[in-house]
Order: C-alpha cells, then sequence, then structure tokens
C-alpha cells in the first residue's frame, strides 16, 4: 500500500496494531533451544522454523523487531544440517506421513530451508552447502510444487547462473496452460498440508514467485500471474490461508519493476 501511494492514516494504524499482537503472538511460539514449532512445544519443527525466518525478515520491513530473533532463528536452522548439505524431513506432526513416501525426500525440507536463508540475506557457507546439495539432486525431482521450491532456492542464491535458468526451464516445462493462463499441480501436499486446488494455487504462486524474482521468461510470467489473478475465491482470497499469502508475495513482487534485456523491434 505505501509502495502503490494508496495507504491511509487509519489502515496504517490498524494494520500495525494487528502486527504487534501477530508479532508477540508467534514469539510464544519460540521453542527452548531454537526454532518454532506448530504449538510452542519441543521438538521444533525445521519447515515451519524457515517459515517463520522469512516470515520475520518480511515483518522487519514495515515494523519494528528484534533482529536478534532473526539472527538466533537462522542459526538454528544451519545447525540442523546434515554433513552432506541436506536438511532431512521434521519427523513430527504433518510431515512423517505425507512426506515419508516421496522419493530423496531430502530435497523439499533442503530447497525450502536454503530459500529461507537467501531470503533473508544469509548466503553463507550452510547455504551453499545446501545448495551443491540441490544442484546433485535437482534433475530427479518429477513433481511441480517442489521443483517451484528448488527454483526459488536457485534463484535467490544464484539468479544469474546456467543451473538457475535451466531449473526454471525445467520448471516451465511442467506447466499447464488454459485459457492464456498458466499454471501448475501439486501432486503432494504442501508444507502445511494442502491437497487439490489448494496445493495447485500453492505451486502456482510459488513458481510464479520465482519467475518474477528473476526477471526472465516474461511471457510465462504474465500468463502464471493471470492465473493467479483470476483463481481469486468470492471471498477475496485463494482458497487457503497459505494460499492466499503465497499469491500475495507473487503479486507484491512484481512492483519491484524488474526488467529483462530482449532483441525485439517495437512498431508505433
Amino acid at each position: 500500500l505505501r509502495q502503490t501511494e494508496q495507504i491511509k492514516p487509519e489502515t496504517e494504524m490498524k494494520a500495525e496494531g494487528y502486527i504487534s499482537i501477530g508479532y508477540q503472538r508467534l514469539l510464544s511460539f519460540e521453542v527452548k533451544g531454537g526454532g518454532f514449532s506448530w504449538f510452542g512445544d519441543v521438538p521444533a519443527n525445521k519447515i515451519l522454523t524457515a517459515y517463520g525466518l522469512m516470515e520475520f525478515n518480511d515483518m522487519a520491513k514495515v515494523y519494528n523487531i528484534d533482529e536478534r530473533v532473526i539472527e538466533r532463528t537462522a542459526q538454528w536452522l544451519k545447525k540442523q544440517q546434515e554433513k552432506d548439505g541436506s536438511w532431512s524431513p521434521d519427523k513430527h506432526y504433518l510431515h512423517d506421513e505425507a512426506w515419508g513416501r516421496i522419493q530423496n525426500s531430502e530435497i523439499m525440507p533442503t530447497a525450502y530451508i536454503v530459500w529461507a536463508l537467501a531470503e533473508v540475506g544469509d548466503k553463507d557457507e550452510s547455504a551453499q552447502r545446501g545448495l551443491d546439495y540441490l544442484k546433485k539432486h535437482w534433475k530427479s525431482v518429477k513433481d511441480p510444487y517442489v521443483l517451484a521450491l528448488i527454483a526459488n532456492a536457485f534463484v535467490a542464491m544464484e539468479p544469474k547462473s546456467e543451473t538457475t535458468i535451466e531449473v526454471l526451464r525445467k520448471l516451465i516445462e511442467s506447466a499447464k496452460e488454459n485459457n492464456g493462463a498458466i499454471y501448475w499441480e501439486s501432486n503432494i501436499p504442501s508444507i502445511t498440508f494442502t491437497r487439490g486446488k489448494g496445493a495447485d494455487i500453492e505451486a502456482s504462486g510459488l513458481a510464479t514467485y520465482a519467475l518474477v524474482k528473476s526477471g526472465k521468461f516474461s511471457d510465462v510470467t504474465t500468463k502464471a500471474l493471470t492465473y493467479l489473478i483470476r483463481s481469486k475465491d468470492s471471498s477475496g482470497m485463494w482458497y487457503t490461508t497459505q494460499g492466499t499469502i503465497i499469491a500475495l508475495r507473487a503479486l507484491v513482487a512484481t512492483l519491484g519493476g524488474t526488467t529483462e534485456d530482449v532483441d525485439a523491434t517495437v512498431i508505433v
């Protein structure tokens, strides 16, 4: 709203009030020893902690938070990394049953955590080792949701590398097109256990975000944004909380004005 000069004092005050309450509530889910869990109990959940890391980082752009929360959360995630650079799936709640049947199940949490670290500007040795792990294994991935997470990790870490472009091309190849819009279908539950159309919206939103941030494939990006805009439900949301957040993240990212170098003839 600030970027588009649509903010009003009463709206700003109301939003900041919600952020203040939410921030304090979120801190109550931090586990003793580090990380966050679904209900604030031990053990902490790696994927949820990575999500929280991005959440606090986004919040810090518009609200005064304790920056040490971001620092210690990132450090806790790094301590959970395996020797080969991966992060193993969480074994408690939501993930053990859903992800236990996924081949190379370390890829999804590794991609998500590398993306989270890079998104907050933490691209040190730990994030790089995680990306190196993805470089060795990403070609085995077939599901668009996981591929979208991998794409975001690569775009955040190495936006101009040949591997990043290769990942984006594979992501585009896995898309479906209908009536001028492009979207992605997920064959597995999302990190918040969303299935069906909700999971498709999350996969499509994540893929769109990676494309927007890359500044490449503008024609595909436009069609993907078209899908997200058309997918709003009757209440102005995107069916689920997580789907709404991801769709909005992708749409807001377009405000950055990313450009792509193209060889074109313009006729006026």
